[in-house]
Formats: C-alpha cells, sequence, structure tokens
C-alpha cells in the first residue's frame, strides 16, 4: 500500500488537509466504534487481508508499520451458513454479560452501491446487506445492525475481536434480531447465547445485547 493511499484516506474521512505521523487515530477525531470500523473496512479492501481492530490511540506512523506487515488472513470470509434459532434462557442459566451501542446515522456513507462501497462490505455479510436493501432505508437499518454487533462485542471478552463479517445479525420469521457467528470464530464464543434488541430514533440507531453461556 502507498504512503498516499493512507495519507489520502486518513484526509478524506478527517476533513484534515495534512496528517501528521505522530498523529493518533483518536486526536484525528477517529475515536468511535463506526469511525475505526470503517477505516478498517477500507484499509483491507486496499489489502486484501485482515486486520486486527484498530485502537483509538493507534499512530499514524504505528498504523503504517502494521500496515507493512505480511502474513495476515485474508480479507474474504464465509457468510455464516445455517439460520439461527431463537435462544431461550432457561434452566437456570444466568446472563454472562450486558452490551450496549448507539450510533449517529450520519456516521454511515452515502452511497448508490451498498454492496460495492468498502466500508458496507467490510462491515456487513452479503445477506445483511441484502436484507437491507429490502427495507424502504437501508443505511437506517445497517446503522442498527452494526449496532448490534457492537453491542454483542461489549458484552463478552471472547466477542470483542471479532470481525464485523463473524458476527452476523439475522432476523426470525416473527422479525426479532438473532445473533449468528461465522464458522471461523471461536467454538467457545459459538456455544454462548444471547438475546438482542434493536431501535432506531431519528438521527440514531442503538442497540442492546444479552450474552448468555
Amino acid at each position: 500500500m502507498s504512503n498516499d493511499f493512507l495519507t489520502n484516506l486518513l484526509a478524506r474521512m478527517t476533513r484534515r488537509s495534512s496528517i501528521s505521523e505522530e498523529a493518533t487515530l483518536a486526536s484525528l477525531g477517529l475515536s468511535r466504534s463506526f469511525g475505526l470500523g470503517a477505516l478498517r473496512a477500507q484499509l483491507e479492501a486496499q489489502l486484501g487481508r485482515r486486520l486486527p481492530v484498530l485502537q483509538p490511540n493507534l499512530s499514524v506512523a504505528a498504523l503504517r508499520a502494521l500496515l507493512a506487515t505480511e502474513g495476515a488472513a485474508p480479507a474474504a470470509a464465509a457468510a455464516p451458513a445455517e439460520e439461527p434459532s431463537a435462544p431461550t434462557p432457561s434452566g437456570g442459566a444466568l446472563p454472562l454479560g450486558l452490551g450496549m451501542d448507539v450510533q449517529s446515522l450520519d456516521s454511515l456513507p452515502e452511497t448508490d452501491d451498498l454492496r460495492a462501497h468498502p466500508v458496507y462490505a467490510g462491515l456487513f455479510t452479503a445477506a445483511e446487506i441484502a436484507g437491507a436493501l429490502l427495507k424502504p432505508e437501508p443505511r437506517r437499518h445497517l446503522c442498527g445492525l452494526f449496532c448490534a454487533k457492537e453491542a454483542a462485542k461489549k458484552a463478552h471478552p471472547l466477542l470483542l475481536n471479532l470481525h464485523p463479517l463473524e458476527l452476523e445479525i439475522r432476523h426470525d420469521p416473527a422479525g426479532r434480531p438473532l445473533l449468528r457467528l461465522g464458522d471461523a470464530s471461536p467454538a467457545a464464543a459459538r456455544a454462548l447465547r444471547s438475546l438482542v434488541a434493536i431501535t432506531h430514533g431519528k438521527d440514531f440507531s442503538a442497540a442492546t445485547v444479552v450474552v448468555f453461556g
């Protein structure tokens, strides 16, 4: 990846005329989960391989060094296959974690092609995008799905570092959201059960996830 690509990408995302190598992502205004996720998705699309979770305190110089590191896993991931069944906590099962997330609808980029846009392709599975395109407001729908993924990651340590494409939000026949993990995720994470709630306001979406053992 050329130095110009990273510099231009950061300048475009942060609307800054110059990017210092010593600046951290947080100091550039990339401290929230969607901004960091959008940056990661676009870098992965350019590199053709997976990157670790980007932290707000990462400097531009450190990010550049990370991008130069070889040997990361391929960026493409198989979408979760089977349809999940709705979890029913019973038998004394106790919640292991609770996660919540809120995102502004304005943080999601405008585009005429959700499937081709690197941010959406890097954060949402093909099934999630296809489902969103059936909705009156696809971006609003995807904003809610992103909140659910982030809430799930906050709810349990086994989910924290999973790639967004390894977390898929589906819906049962009644329209209730369900969390499904991809086959590449750890078996212990796939054994967890969860309850998902998504809501939308005028300018934002929010989600809550409870994770059970």
